[in-house]
């Protein structure tokens, strides 16, 4: 007896493999289909992409960008000034580089520490951490440009004037300003010193009648980084001094730390007031941790 071949699972469903019967067969037709249609998709894309991303649903609008709302000491709108400044006008939330440019717009700006952004459906959510203001640095013919805690150099023009009023100024002798540029670390030094610490004492500062930092040279008259920092009331030297030393983190050997220095400071307030309360024109010494009154200017 002679054994028929076994047929495979295709023969059952492609019994005959004439062109014609293949050709006609629900399962060719079906393949042909979707490779017509997957094409046709293609290509009606490609040729109406430029009219698809021009419609106003998917027009990227001021509206359509959601970023974290602004601190009040900033004035202006930084969200519209990142949509004018950089043509975000122009862009398309379909387009491949929407999140690149919308990034870019915010980052650029000096008030802006960190920015990070996301797309969702039909918006740009961006998530911004913005530079506070520490200080005013005094340069020029009363000239003042704001600084962040770093010594970042920020632009002026943002900064609501109430709050500046009430800000410490930095007072060094001849500033380094030949190259400063918003958004970046002012190139000198001792302004960069004098920003940590107003971020130490920017809280108090107001209520201490703390009014000034300024930088006490090793050598009289010189513009190194070398020397102390001092506070001053708004009365100037003429007023009362605060010796305060180094800035946080470079205290020298015996200087004590910026927190012992400043927690001895707080105490000694809070028994007077502030220093417009203490009354006679000293020094006072806080660089070894404690208070020492120098005397009499």
């Amino acid at each position: 007896m002679i054994d028929k071949p076994k047929r495979s699972p295709w023969s059952r469903i492609l019994p005959d493999f004439a062109v014609a019967t293949w050709t006609w067969h629900p399962l060719t037709l079906f393949v042909l289909a979707t490779i017509v249609t997957t094409a046709a998709g293609v290509w009606l894309w490609r040729s109406n992409e430029s009219e698809l991303l021009d419609r106003s649903a998917f027009q990227l609008t001021w509206e359509k960008i959601r970023a974290t709302p602004q601190p009040d000491y900033i004035q202006t709108d930084l969200k519209k000034v990142a949509f004018d400044g950089s043509r975000l006008a122009e862009l398309n939330l379909l387009d491949r580089d929407v999140l690149k440019k919308v990034h870019a717009a915010f980052a650029v700006q000096s008030w802006v520490d960190q920015v990070s952004v996301r797309k969702s459906r039909d918006a740009v959510d961006v998530a911004v951490t913005y530079r506070q203001p520490v200080a005013l640095v005094e340069f020029g013919d009363d000239l003042l440009l704001p600084v962040d805690r770093n010594g970042v150099v920020l632009d002026g023009e943002p900064l609501n004037k109430d709050i500046a009023n009430r800000l410490l100024r930095i007072s060094v002798r001849s500033p380094q300003v030949g190259s400063i540029v918003d958004g970046d670390i002012w190139p000198d030094q001792r302004i960069v010193a004098a920003a940590m610490i107003a971020d130490l004492v920017r809280r108090q500062a107001h209520e201490w009648a703390i009014a000034r930092i300024a930088h006490v040279p090793l050598v009289e008259d010189s513009i190194a980084a070398e020397g102390d920092f001092e506070f001053l009331t708004a009365q100037g030297t003429a007023g009362i001094r605060v010796m305060w030393g180094s800035p946080p983190g470079f205290e020298r050997t015996n200087e004590a730390t910026a927190e012992k220095k400043l927690a001895a400071f707080a105490n000694w307030i809070n028994e007077r007031g502030s220093l417009d309360d203490v009354g006679t024109s000293q020094t006072i010494d806080l660089r070894d941790g404690h208070i020492q009154l120098v005397g009499n200017q």
